[in-house]
């Protein structure tokens, strides 16, 4: 369980438990297609094709609408409420058709209204399951002859058979209760030490990143820019049609997030080297390209086992490629085009965005156009062009600073 800004466990959980509840309400669609061949080999001769027909019809239209739905709205509050409504509306229609027993069926939906993990839902939801039933029972009474068919009938039956069901239904429904409550339980408590882990991991990566700014402040400020920048860039080639499918929230997160981290191999760089006004002589210029390998490194050395795999595999990728040229003539390892990861090219956008546009000890700040243009003629060579797009595309929103 990984803990999210916007989108937390129990929430994640309800949407699960939603698309768990649809699909049980689907299934009885299939109920629609048996009937009428039973109906068809004379199984059930009594059974009404029309009927028949327009039960199959309502309950694949309204399955697809229910599907679509949580599709639609999956972290909205009230969609329980409409996929548990359908399917106890589903049990009631059933409880209330002559020949048919589903006694049983009256808990399913206070049952699974339990793995919601919400207390007062879950009594709103028990509550009106048993009023329904009852109702449905008194409805069943008024029948000719009230199946299950014995000597009782009307009130008589049904003051039997609802006393029965209620102590059913309560057994049921406390017992379901109890243990789905301590397994909730337990999950809260996991829940709230992950909280914990990773407030702590976040502290841990925000060291890191101090670290490097405390030997060199102009590093420390970029850091922290680039990360926006990232997520910006990452927004827009969605938005623009490019990389979709990789382009998940989850993904454009995890990549904001690990970006602070991508000039981490500069603390094992000398301060003297990083600070320096002047021109970089080759031997400083070599150690200096030697600093993706270096984060790459630490990276796999002290994050592994600490954060997780998507995290890690995310921040050494970046930390890696954010100097590789999409025509290869990068470092440190002149890999080219697709073969450097997409978060590398992304960071790597990200990374000169803000080096141009930032003043330097050796340099003045361009301004937002002169920044962009010369991105753009890089765009081939140095950039993957659809990343040059999206850069292009939030010109607007850029500041030189």
């Amino acid at each position: 369980m990984q803990p999210n800004s916007s989108v937390d466990f129990f929430d994640e959980n309800e949407r699960r438990v939603n698309q768990v509840v649809v699909k049980l309400y689907s299934l009885f669609t299939f109920a629609g297609p048996v009937m009428l061949a039973a109906r068809y080999f004379n199984i059930f001769p009594k059974a009404n094709y029309t009927l028949l027909f327009a039960y199959t019809l309502f309950f694949t239209v309204s399955s697809i609408f229910l599907f679509w739905f949580i599709r639609r709205v999956p972290y909205a509050h009230y969609t329980k409420y409409i996929t548990l409504g359908a399917l106890e509306l589903l049990v009631i229609f059933l409880s209330i058709m002559p020949g048919i027993s589903v006694f049983i069926l009256y808990v399913l939906v206070p049952v699974l209204s339990c793995m919601y993990y919400k207390k007062h839902f879950t009594y709103r939801v028990i509550i009106a399951c048993y009023i329904m039933m009852i109702a449905s029972l008194y409805i069943r009474s008024r029948a000719v002859q009230p199946y299950p068919a014995g000597a009782l009938y009307g009130i008589r039956w049904f003051i039997t058979y609802g006393s029965g069901s209620t102590l059913e239904y309560i057994f049921c429904v406390i017992l379901s209760y109890n243990v789905v409550s301590s397994a909730h339980e337990s999950l809260q408590k996991q829940y709230e030490q992950d909280v914990r882990i990773r407030a702590m991991q976040t502290k841990l990566i925000a060291g890191f990143a101090n670290l490097v700014e405390s030997k060199d402040y102009t590093t420390g400020e970029h850091v922290k820019r680039t990360s926006e920048y990232v997520r910006r860039i990452s927004l827009k080639l969605r938005e623009l049609g490019h990389y979709t499918d990789e382009l998940t929230d989850d993904v454009i997160d995890t990549m904001t997030k690990a970006a602070p981290l991508h000039d981490l191999g500069k603390i094992s760089i000398p301060e003297d080297v990083l600070s320096k006004s002047g021109p970089l002589t080759d031997q400083e210029f070599e150690m200096i390209r030697k600093h993706p390998l270096y984060g790459a490194s630490l990276i796999e050395k002290y994050l592994s086992g600490i954060e997780t795999d998507e995290y890690t595999e995310t921040a050494r990728s970046m930390t890696l490629g954010h100097h590789e040229w999409w025509n290869g003539e990068g470092y440190p390892q002149h890999v080219s085009g697709t073969d450097i990861p997409l978060a590398a090219r992304i960071m790597a956008a990200a990374d000169v965005l803000d080096a141009l546009l930032s003043k330097r000890p050796y340099k003045e700040a361009l301004s937002v156009d002169e920044t962009v243009d010369t991105i753009k003629r890089l765009s081939g060579k140095q950039f993957d062009p659809k990343v040059v797009e999206a850069v292009e595309a939030i010109r607007a929103s850029l500041i030189a600073s």
